[in-house]
């Protein structure tokens, strides 16, 4: 399954990018929150009347409508929110962001409420709003026949401002997943041998998969290439610091084919004259591309984690010296690891098959 582009099983290794980046944008958010004191709402119910009485029905209908148009146009109305600012002692523009005024959907039912720092000025500002709409003194003649319900008695906490930590943690890790996404992208990485495949136009081997017979029929396959003559196969790491890796395939591969007696003897199958030389990886540092030059075949040799950047910076390397490599084989760590414990140095190790044989490959 791929996210983006990119494989799920490669995004593993940095998941911890997800993590710090949503711990990172919840600390910043609760850094930055607004500091507001709890809020509560208190309300008043009033009623647009219809006119109804015992011998008429009213106009129910048009009541109805009114009270939609009212609850849109009482925070609007200045004479009504000046004589709350006066009632309560709250600056006019504090005032129009506390009145709220909802209509019961299908009723002339409007529920005028308010908002406070404390109950008790909740309270006093849903008393002064009822007042100024429906009182003996209304503040303005827009809204004929309102009626008064029911006056508040007490208020309920309408909440402060809310932690912002649960809402930075989403934002933070879908961040993470992004820069995690991008970094994978951009740090591309040969971590198994299907990736090195995808990467390369020539066949992959994977050391960790490899047998006597395995190696045999890879030994005969570069023969092959070679034109069954006597040839010189370079066996080059693609970066630098390698070459312990590289000397350990040639001794590997020179130890399986000793080990079988129709590939290393007379017959059909019979590698001899087919010589395995190891180099250091293509560069200045290390020069591989001038052994590369010189031999028959080029076989890489990539350690698993490899950067994609210098896997093609060594493939470059070798075709400015006309080299193009027949064959790869994928190190993972654990042939990495054998290979640093058996051998140190950089020394050039070259192995005619058939005429040594090296150490096995415990």
């Amino acid at each position: 399954m791929h996210v983006a582009g990119v494989r799920i099983d490669r995004l593993r290794r940095r998941w911890w990018v997800v993590g710090a980046a949503a711990l990172a944008a919840a600390a910043v958010a609760v850094v930055v929150q607004p500091q507001q004191s709890p809020r509560y709402v208190s309300e008043s119910l009033l009623l647009v009347r219809s006119g109804a009485s015992p011998n008429t029905p009213g106009a129910a209908t048009e009541a109805n409508r009114l009270a939609v148009t009212y609850s849109q146009l009482i925070p609007q109305d200045t004479q009504v929110i000046d004589r709350v600012s006066r009632a309560t002692g709250v600056p006019t523009r504090d005032v129009e962001e506390a009145v709220r005024v909802v209509n019961d959907p299908n009723t002339s039912i409007l529920r005028v409420r308010y908002v406070a720092t404390s109950s008790n000025a909740a309270i006093d500002g849903a008393r002064a709003v009822a007042d100024a709409l429906a009182g003996p003194t209304p503040a303005s003649p827009n809204f004929n026949g309102v009626g008064l319900s029911r006056l508040p008695d007490r208020a309920s906490k309408a909440g402060g401002a809310g932690s912002a930590a649960p809402g930075g943690l989403l934002v933070g890790a879908l961040l993470g997943a992004g820069l995690l996404v991008a970094a994978e992208r951009f740090d591309r990485r040969a971590d198994r041998a299907d990736d090195l495949a995808s990467m390369l136009r020539c066949p992959v081997s994977s050391l960790g998969e490899l047998t006597a017979g395995s190696a045999v029929a890879i030994l005969q396959r570069w023969r092959a290439l070679a034109h069954d003559v006597p040839a010189q196969v370079a066996i080059v790491p693609v970066v630098a610091g390698k070459q312990a890796v590289s000397a350990d395939v040639v001794e590997v591969l020179a130890n399986a084919a000793s080990q079988d007696p129709v590939a290393s003897g007379p017959g059909e199958r019979s590698l001899a004259g087919l010589a395995l030389v190891s180099t250091g990886a293509p560069g200045p540092a290390e020069g591989g591309e001038s052994h590369a030059q010189h031999a028959d075949l080029t076989v890489l040799v990539v350690p698993q984690g490899t950067l994609v950047a210098d896997l093609r910076r060594s493939l470059d390397v070798l075709a400015d010296f006309g080299v193009q490599p027949v064959w790869a084989l994928f190190a993972e760590a654990s042939a990495m690891r054998h290979a640093e414990r058996r051998s140190g140095d950089a020394t050039v190790v070259a192995i005619e098959i058939g005429s040594a044989v090296a150490p096995s490959w415990s």
